[in-house]
C-alpha cells in the first residue's frame, strides 16, 4: 500500500484535506517544532505580499521540506487560490511557495527576529515520488466569515529576490 500511496497526487478535495490534516496533527503530536513549517505562498504580480495558506508536517528523518511540498504542491496551489481568488487564483500557474519556521506567523509579521526567514521553496517535478502520504500533512489556513487572512508584506530586498 505504501508504494500506491508514494504514487498518489494531492487533489483538492474534501478527502484528501481531511487526511492530510489528520496526518499534519499526527505527525506534529509525535514531533517537535522541528516537524512543521508555515507555508505562505506568493503572486509575482504582487510582490510584497506572502499569503499564509497553512502548515506543512514531516517525518524529518525521511522526507525533506522540500520534498513535502514537491509532494504537495497542487494541494498547496489550490488551496491558495480558493482563499484569496483575486489576489492568487488568477495567476494560480505563477505562484510561488514559501515556508517559515512552524508556528512564527508573529514574529513573521513582526519582522524583528533576523533568526527568522522566509525560504523560497523551487517547484521541482521529481524527488517526491517516494514519499508516502502517511509521512507527510498539511493543514490548511481557514479563511473567517468576513474573508480574512493573514498575510505579511516584505521587500525584494528582505526576500533577497
Amino acid at each position: 500500500m505504501q508504494n500506491n500511496q508514494a504514487n498518489e497526487l494531492m487533489t483538492y478535495d474534501k478527502d484528501t484535506i481531511t487526511m492530510q490534516t489528520y496526518t499534519y496533527e499526527r505527525i506534529r503530536k509525535a514531533g517537535s517544532k522541528d516537524v512543521i513549517n508555515d507555508v505562505y505562498v506568493r503572486n509575482p504580480k504582487l510582490p510584497n505580499l506572502l499569503w499564509f495558506v497553512g502548515k506543512v508536517a514531516r517525518c524529518t528523518g525521511i522526507v525533506t521540506l522540500q520534498d513535502a511540498i514537491t509532494k504537495q504542491w497542487i494541494l498547496i496551489q489550490e488551496h491558495a487560490a480558493q482563499i484569496r481568488p483575486l489576489e492568487l487564483g488568477r495567476d494560480m500557474t505563477l505562484l510561488e511557495v514559501w515556508c517559515a519556521p512552524g508556528d512564527s506567523e508573529v514574529e513573521m509579521e513582526e519582522n524583528k527576529n533576523p533568526t527568522f526567514q522566509f525560504t523560497k521553496i523551487e517547484r521541482a517535478f521529481s524527488n517526491s515520488g517516494n514519499v508516502a502520504l502517511v509521512e507527510i500533512g498539511f493543514k490548511p489556513e481557514l479563511v473567517t466569515s468576513r474573508g480574512e487572512t493573514f498575510r505579511v508584506e516584505r521587500t525584494k530586498e528582505e526576500l533577497n529576490l
